[in-house]
């Protein structure tokens, strides 16, 4: 695994590895997202809230985008343009 982490995971030995706080946050997202149906809501919400993201800056519309079609959330992993499960699911 190279570059950064998305937001809920941490990378060890090249692997993504689950962080369980982050993982609430992620998990708070799609939740809100369902109920608010709304990127923009749902960043004004974790702002407001005072959540951060993994480099410690508010949140964005685009960020909380990014997190919502992130792919890795369902179990998919890339790696030299190839999409494959992560056999975790």
């Amino acid at each position: 695994m190279g570059g950064k982490a998305p937001i809920g995971y941490d990378v060890e030995d090249r692997k993504l590895v689950v962080n369980k706080e982050e993982t609430e946050v992620v998990r708070y997202i799609f939740n809100r997202f369902i109920g608010l149906k709304s990127a923009a809501a749902v960043a004004r919400e974790l702002n407001n809230q005072g959540y951060k993201t993994k480099a410690e800056k508010p949140f964005k519309i685009a960020t909380v985008r990014g997190i919502l079609t992130n792919t890795t959330y369902i179990g998919y992993i890339t790696h030299k343009g190839n999409r494959t499960t992560s056999g975790n699911n």
